[in-house]
């Protein structure tokens, strides 16, 4: 139950189970994944009155760093990745073009500092490289094959078309080190924990006292025409996998291409749910309402494309962002930025490789004003030092 970022190594992982923290794990627990869907399957089979309608959030642990994963889960992956990330990078961002999930000009990102060519790798490296993709895809793979025993239920029990399921993931690919995730002059507690408590040999990577993570390199082929990974607000690492399940509103399948935010997911289950958001009602209470907007409409083929381009403007570990349609404005320090606002044009740039500010002060100027609104109504601080870069 060791966590991820232990100040001291005798901190337990924060597990709880209805209200109340755990001393120890349960005896059925042999994995989280695992774990999570057991519970949720009993809880609609054994703890629920079938009549009523329930909401189900599953968040799952894995693929968190440190990667870890059971043995024989990696077994699986064994031989998978021997041709390394750039081979990966380009044999996926074909297949993504093939499927349509890009367009056919979508090229692969340029790399980040962190990056190196797999040609210039000697045979230790690549094979510790190697082994980190195997215990992240085994992680992945006990993921997709745990939450199709959660589908195989919901079908069994005649629930599954009735039930909408919304997937989604939190970020981009991880692709940072352990120098840059745990930096010892900004966690010395932290990382001295870590460095004292971990096993970090080849042979014990994936097992239970690892602590893995598989890097910038694997993480750009995970998402290859996007730049950069989690904790940027580029493409890379705020562009994600999504899909919905909904055979009552959604008639076939489709790939949709039009702006969705995160933002958007409460009001859109509100309205799938007929109830009423507490902010718009008149009892006296104050609450928030929400900020995004439900895309029922745009599921269910009814909307068209908006006849003023959406805005909206995000800050991550003092990155910011703003994006209007296709445009984006960035704001990143050296060496992934310039330090000042740079513009991007995703229609033409999904890489976001080519900065038109200097062409088009204007549009800089108004997505800047953009930001500056979303600060002053969000009370954002921007901290006076970028972490994760």
């Amino acid at each position: 139950m060791r966590p991820a970022y232990a100040p001291t190594p005798d901190v337990k992982a924060n597990y709880s189970e209805n209200g109340e923290k755990l001393s120890e794990l349960p005896p059925e627990f042999a994995y989280s994944t695992q774990y999570y869907v057991d519970r949720m399957i009993g809880f609609l089979r054994d703890e629920r009155d079938g009549e009523r309608p329930f909401f189900a959030y599953l968040s799952f642990t894995a693929p968190h760093w440190p990667l870890q994963a059971p043995d024989d889960a990696i077994a699986r992956q064994r031989g998978r990745y021997d041709q390394g990330y750039d081979r990966l990078a380009e044999e996926r961002l074909a297949r993504q073009k093939r499927l349509g999930l890009l367009p056919e000009t979508a090229t692969r990102s340029s790399r980040s500092p962190k990056e190196r060519p797999w040609e210039e790798l000697n045979q230790d490296e690549r094979r510790v490289e190697i082994r980190a993709m195997e215990i992240y895809a085994a992680m992945i793979d006990e993921l997709d094959r745990h939450t199709g025993r959660l589908v195989d239920f919901l079908e069994a029990s005649e629930q599954l078309d009735n039930t909408l399921i919304l997937f989604l993931s939190d970020n981009g690919p991880e692709g940072h080190d352990l120098d840059e995730t745990w930096p010892m002059e900004a966690f010395p507690d932290i990382r001295r924990t870590i460095d004292a408590v971990h096993d970090f040999s080849f042979e014990a990577m994936g097992r239970p006292g690892s602590y893995v993570l598989y890097g910038a390199n694997w993480a750009n082929a995970g998402s290859p025409a996007f730049r950069l990974h989690k904790a940027f607000p580029t493409e890379g690492g705020s562009r994600v996998a999504a899909f919905m399940r909904y055979p009552r509103l959604i008639e076939s399948a489709r790939i949709e291409s039009q702006f969705v935010y995160v933002t958007d997911v409460t009001p859109t289950l509100l309205e799938i749910a007929g109830v009423e958001h507490p902010a718009l009602r008149s009892d006296g209470d104050v609450i928030e309402a929400p900020v995004g907007q439900s895309f029922i409409p745009l599921v269910a083929g009814r909307a068209a494309a908006p006849d003023e381009p959406r805005t909206v403007a995000q800050e991550l570990l003092g990155k910011r962002a703003v994006r209007s349609g296709n445009w984006k404005l960035l704001h990143m320090p050296a060496p992934y930025g310039t330090g000042n606002w740079q513009l991007f044009n995703l229609a033409e740039d999904l890489g976001e490789t080519e900065d038109v500010a200097s062409r088009y002060p204007d549009r800089v100027r108004s997505l800047s004003e953009e930001w500056e609104s979303y600060v002053r109504e969000n009370g954002v601080i921007i901290p006076d030092w970028v972490s994760g870069d």
